[in-house]
């Protein structure tokens, strides 16, 4: 194999560009599947904190007998 033939050259270089972008693509998509994954374990994680806000005000309000100053709930 020549290396210094032209023809040779661009192939190298035309399948280390195809590798490379291969690897940046793979790189994108496990970030990007990460940053999802994530999102769907804050929402759960967002959920429960109102639940348990919820409840505390629930508490709240027996204790006082009167719902605190701002709250507009159900």
């Amino acid at each position: 194999m020549n290396f210094n033939d032209p023809p040779v050259q661009a192939a190298i270089i035309g399948g280390g560009c195809t590798i490379i972008s291969s690897l940046i693509a793979a790189i994108a998509a496990s970030i990007i599947g990460k940053k999802i994954a994530d999102g769907g374990k804050l929402s759960k994680l967002l959920s429960m904190a109102i639940k348990d806000i919820e409840f505390l005000l629930e508490v709240e309000k027996l204790h006082c007998g009167c719902p605190p100053k701002g709250w507009r709930g159900k």
